[in-house]
């Protein structure tokens, strides 16, 4: 291969412009045979004195250049390469030549990056590791000092490091972020990232955090020590591929993004501050000095941007050749212009990519004279064209003075001595971390303008992470009149109905993303859901928080992210108008075409009016139909009748770990002004009469489990000999429940069950539910243990049950196995109703598990564990809630709700009446009782998902009204 190296040299007189100019002839004489007339960096006011033509061993594309430290003069660039070399070049002034003490190879694939520090410097590569080397020990080759491995099973795509500390991290696309003692190469944490590609990390030394940029659309920050998320903020609809930290503490941390613009990470509002739109990916972000950043992308582009208010200072093009294609810019680093003090070298620009040529050292120089960090005053020249004057007045807020040669400009922003009070508060060093007296506020995003009715007409696409989702407002062209004062619930149901198709299409979107929290290796897609709900939420106006919700621990001791909490609010401009808050979940049950399904689970699939797939009903389509509501306000620029407050999460299918802790923090906050609180995300109990909720067992989930010795044996070689496990454990599980008539075996679990009045009793007998039906639909034809409607209805939901789940340890395979297991757990719940307590429940089992093992005389080791539990609970079918609920069935329905107790658990209903405050919640279902949530072809009918919409949307209307009358009664 062949590589065209460029030097740049310097005048010994800068303030001499015809020296330059002669200077420049010459050099552009010296080199024409390379460079032609067309060389893009030709206006510079240097001397292109020399040019040298190598044959190298590098690979084709230069992923990483970087100026050694070390070196006053910079002398040194480090070359890193697609085929995994290491090599460097002598920058100095003078003849450019090749460091033949510097060429090795440093991995066995490519190397993804290289950054330095201290005089070391850190390499990544797709080969699954990463490496330290040492520049100050001798030899005539970097000595490696450290390899780290194990720590990735996929490409490490990112490398950082704090050699003052002995510490670096690692990113890679295995969806993890690892830590390092780089003395001993031992890996201290591994953490799961919200996405399986991370694009880059950089460490913050002083408070030993991690930045981390994925591709999941979020800037965060880790505390290096404790592997604990400290900062998490969306940032926008790019995906953020570089970043920038300068060297001074104040200094704004600047990211780059992938098909749009730098992006600066701000406290309020993550958003690109400027507008090249025209640009490619930016693949590189270094800072300059201070106040001025370099950027290089994919288009062969090299930008000057002002770090304080991100305004664009200058471009210019890097070609292939004369009149050829941009080069390919992939890396880019500085040498700091602030670090020299006089008229020769004052900063230089390397920039490394594809094409002939592959490294191309620039550059900079700074008005003639030095450049201190506090300068008033800073000139970069780019061309002749383009010179950058920025000016600070002594004034405070002065807006700063750009000009582009004799074109001026204006800047927004401005500068300020306390940056706390400027309308734009960046993101920095300094202020990035909260003094640990202060509680961490989740970050916000805030959408800046309502949608325009053409706007909502038109189409959006956006990327959602690693998969295309079309995301936007493909309405039908009818028209709709609506007046507000007149047949508003009309015009919303025909705008529904008008729409449904278009809802239908969302709601497959939802469906297609597998956001099963059970299973780790799907987190990520979890996360994915949640970043698609929040961009639903802020395009129809939501200030949204998605809220970190910490680390869940496995049962193997590792540890993953949890999916943040989605909170978003959309205000009410009415007047004193209430405020409902309303739940739901993002996250499902597995679910796999072996399993039993007719369809494929997460592909949408229509048939005789059912829409089938993993999550329809469970909770994703309910979900949405609070969202559908909302923009049907803002097609027509209606006032919401309330204030509405989401709470959506993507745990609930795992006990909703961490939530409850996370409502509890913010209930004089978030739910300080909630009025009642609403939840879809249960059903009907038959299938043609709508219900209203007013009760929900809880869970109480059980572990027992019993140890034998320390492998699994032959039965035909150990049996009869040993005590088994297995036969300790089927003993105890027969004493727990009476198959014969379902009734727990336990003593003292019904304790605390109410008495059944009649009043009760006759509400079940008035329920829309057919026995027939349900035994041979519902349950799959399993045998019912009575015919009775009230008696069945109430063993779903009013009464305790315990149910036998399965064995972990025992062979359940196909075939036939001689196995005696070493160590087996029994695993059952117990469905718990209102007055029943966790802890008496766990008591009791746990007494008389512990008993029944005693007769056994078994020397098998026992242990029980209560895996997770969750309360049960209990409304007021007398509130303004239920009332309001009950109206709007009948407005949409046309016939009066059957009241009615779940037999399912929701446990987070009474946390949420607790952290408001003793506000009523409701459970208000939209799907039908034989819609198979957690079964096999899980469905909601088109019918009930059409109709759920246009229920909850009336329901907002009627707890609003509702609502004020009982404030104004007191």
């Amino acid at each position: 291969l062949v590589v065209v190296i460029v030097h740049v040299a310097y005048s010994s007189a800068p303030g001499d412009g015809q020296g330059r100019e002669d200077q420049k002839k010459q050099g552009e004489k010296e080199s024409q045979e390379v460079l032609a007339e067309d060389h893009p960096w030709s206006a510079f006011r240097v001397a292109l004195d020399h040019h040298t033509t190598l044959r190298v061993s590098l690979g084709d594309i230069i992923t990483s250049v970087a100026f050694l430290e070390g070196s006053s003069s910079g002398r040194q660039l480090l070359l890193a390469d697609v085929d995994g070399y290491l090599s460097a070049l002598d920058s100095r002034p003078g003849p450019l030549a090749w460091s033949e003490d510097w060429h090795c190879r440093g991995h066995e694939g490519g190397i993804n990056e290289a950054p330095l520090e201290d005089g070391h410097f850190l390499t990544c590569s797709i080969d699954k590791t990463a490496a330290v080397w040492s520049t100050t020990i001798g030899g005539r080759e970097p000595v490696e000092v450290g390899t780290l491995t194990g720590g990735h099973d996929r490409s490490v795509a990112s490398v950082a490091g704090c050699l003052r500390r002995r510490l670096a991290v690692t990113g890679g696309r295995d969806c993890r972020v690892c830590s390092w003692d780089i003395d001993t190469q031992q890996r201290i944490s591994s953490t799961w990232t919200s996405r399986n590609v991370v694009t880059r990390l950089r460490i913050l030394p002083e408070s030993l955090s991690v930045i981390q940029l994925s591709e999941d659309l979020q800037f965060r920050v880790w505390d290096m020590r404790t592997a604990a998320l400290v900062h998490s903020a969306p940032c926008g609809p790019d995906q953020l591929v570089s970043c920038a930290v300068g060297r001074d503490a104040t200094c704004p941390i600047i990211c780059g993004s992938k098909g749009f613009t730098p992006s600066q990470c701000r406290v309020k509002v993550f958003e690109p501050r400027c507008s090249w739109k025209e640009l490619s990916t930016i693949e590189g972000i270094s800072y300059l000095s201070d106040r001025v950043a370099v950027a290089v992308s994919k288009g062969g582009e090299v930008a000057l941007i002002d770090s304080a208010t991100l305004e664009l200072v200058s471009r210019s093009t890097l070609a292939c050749s004369a009149g050829g294609a941009p080069q390919a810019l992939t890396s880019v680093d500085c040498c700091d212009a602030c670090r020299y003090q006089s008229g020769g070298l004052q900063g230089m620009v390397a920039v490394g990519g594809a094409g002939v040529f592959k490294v191309r050292v620039m550059a900079v120089q700074a008005g003639g004279r030095a450049i201190e960090p506090m300068a008033n005053c800073i000139e970069v020249v780019m061309s002749e064209e383009f010179t950058l004057n920025i000016e600070e007045s002594n004034a405070p807020h002065a807006l700063p003075k750009v000009d582009y040669g004799a074109v001026p400009a204006s800047a927004t922003g401005g500068f300020s001595s306390n940056l706390a009070s400027s309308p734009y508060h960046p993101v920095t060093p300094q202020n990035l971390l909260p003094s640990p007296s202060i509680p961490y506020k989740p970050m916000t995003v805030q959408m800046q303008q309502d949608l325009s009715s053409a706007e909502c007409d038109a189409v959006a696409s956006v990327q959602t992470m690693a998969d295309e989702c079309e995301l936007g407002f493909r309405e039908t062209n009818q028209s709709i009149t609506v007046d507000p004062a007149k047949d508003l619930y009309k015009a919303m149901y025909e705008w529904i109905d008008l729409n449904q198709n278009v809802f239908v299409s969302r709601l497959a979107e939802a469906v297609a993303i597998p956001s099963v929290s059970g299973d780790p290796t799907l987190r990520p897609r979890v996360l994915q859901t949640v970043a698609w709900a929040t961009k639903w939420c802020e395009s129809l106006g939501a200030v949204t928080e998605p809220v970190d919700l910490g680390l869940q621990t496995l049962p193997d001791g590792s540890r993953i992210v949890r999916p943040p909490a989605l909170f978003a609010t959309f205000e009410s401009t009415l007047p004193a108008a209430p405020t409902l808050c309303v739940y739901g979940h993002l996250d499902v049950q597995p679910a796999s075409k072996e399993d039993g399904w007719d369809t494929e689970p997460f592909q949408l699939t229509e048939k005789d009016g059912n829409l089938y797939g993993r999550g329809a009903t469970d909770d994703k389509g309910p979900v949405l139909c609070w969202l559908w509501f909302v923009e049907f306000h803002r097609k027509f620029n209606l006032p919401l009748p309330c204030n509405l407050k989401c709470v959506f999460e993507g745990m609930e299918e795992s006990g909703s770990e961490g939530l409850e802790e996370c409502l509890k923090s913010v209930s004089e906050t978030f739910f300080h002004d909630v009025d009642g609180i609403c939840i879809s995300d249960n059903y009907w109990m038959g299938l043609e009469r709508p219900c209203v909720t007013w009760g929900i067992r809880g869970n109480v989930y059980f572990a027992v489990e019993v140890r034998g010795g320390t492998k699994d044996l032959h039965s035909g070689a150990h049996g009869g000999a040993v005590q088994e496990p297995m036969t300790d454990l089927i003993k105890i599980m027969s004493t727990l429940v009476d198959s014969a008539t379902g009734k727990i075996l336990v003593p003292g679990i019904y304790d605390e069950v109410d008495e059944l009045t009649e009043e009760e009793k006759e509400r079940y007998e008035r329920c829309d539910f057919d026995v027939a039906s349900y035994a041979n639909e519902d349950t799959g034809g399993m045998p019912l243990l009575s015919q009775d409607k009230a008696t069945i209805l109430m063993a779903r939901s009013r009464y305790p049950t315990l149910s036998l789940h399965g064995i972990e340890g025992a062979f359940a395979g196909a075939g036939a196995k001689t196995v005696i297991p070493r160590t087996v757990v029994g695993k059952f719940s117990i469905r718990t109703v209102p007055h029943m307590t966790i802890d008496h429940v766990a008591e009791c089992v746990k007494r008389h598990v512990v008993k029944v093992f005693d007769t056994l005389g078994s020397k098998n080791r026992l242990k029980v564990n209560v895996i997770h539990a969750g309360k049960p609970w209990v409304g007021d079918l007398n509130g303004y809630n239920y009332r309001a609920a009950a109206a709007a069935t009948k407005q949409v329905w046309g016939v009066e709700p059957d009241y009615t107790r779940e037999g399912g658990s929701i446990p987070i209903t009474l946390t949420f009446e607790e952290v408001s405050g003793g506000k009523p919640a409701i459970l208000l279902p939209i799907g039908q009782g034989n819609d198979g949530a957690h079964s096999q072809n899980e469905k909601i009918s088109r019918r009930n998902y059409i109709m759920g919409a246009k229920t909850l949307g009336t329901y907002v209307y009627e707890f609003s009204r509702m609502t004020q009358e009982e404030k104004a009664k007191h």
